[in-house]
């Protein structure tokens, strides 16, 4: 399925939604409104629903509601409410540098690190931000190692259900704290990092071996 096609069916899912109350209003069958919605927009794919009250969890409308259907980017919008549920909407992800050594003049000697806190917005321009931020300290060049810690989350990085053979795919991409969107649409991509020892980002310090896979 294109990714244009899944978000016309995310949207037509949200249109659903959106007007559940207005059906319930309406002389017509709620039922069958809704099933005629369903149909307008869905055709003769394969489908699963199932509407519950938000206020008493009872089920007000099923079609096939046993089919087992990969949800697909529908379950972002569970994502999403879950961590602004947990985590509040004025929650900011972190992303720290550190460094050990010293300064010696305009040459860090010594290592530098970058602690990710699983920020799923992270681009080219953030990471360029910090170089700008050290180059700002009097820091033109580094010595030692560039290191990337993505130890934040503990557990498994594979999502339930995903194999290891589905990794080559992006939908498939490990959990990490430290992970760098090729694009505004923050997809998971393979990042090839060329660390030349200087704060000063080169042409081709970052590229994207394939958008997807």
């Amino acid at each position: 399925m294109s990714e244009e096609t899944m978000k016309k069916k995310i949207i037509s899912i949200l249109f659903l939604l959106t007007f559940f109350n207005y059906f319930l209003l309406t002389d017509t069958p709620f039922a069958s409104k809704i099933e005629e919605t369903i149909y307008s927009k869905f055709g003769t794919s394969n489908f699963s629903i199932s509407l519950r009250s938000m206020d008493s969890g009872k089920l007000v409308f099923e079609k096939a509601g046993d089919f087992g259907i990969k949800p697909a980017s529908t379950l972002k919008l569970l994502t999403a409410a879950s961590a602004l549920e947990m985590l509040g909407e004025d929650y900011r992800f972190i992303t720290e540098v550190y460094m050990d050594g010293k300064i010696n003049g305009n040459v860090l000697e010594g290592d530098l690190y970058i602690k990710g806190g699983g920020d799923p917005t992270l681009q080219e321009e953030n990471f360029i931000s910090m170089a700008n931020a050290l180059k700002r300290l009097g820091v033109e060049s580094v010595s030692g190692s560039l290191y990337g810690d993505d130890f934040n989350f503990i557990g498994s990085q594979l999502t339930p259900g995903i194999s290891t053979h589905d990794e080559t795919y992006y939908y498939a991409s490990r959990t990490s704290a430290l992970t760098m969107s090729p694009d505004d649409d923050y997809d998971a991509g393979t990042i090839i990092v060329k660390w030349n020892g200087s704060v000063e980002p080169s042409e081709d310090s970052w590229s994207d071996r394939e958008k997807y896979n």
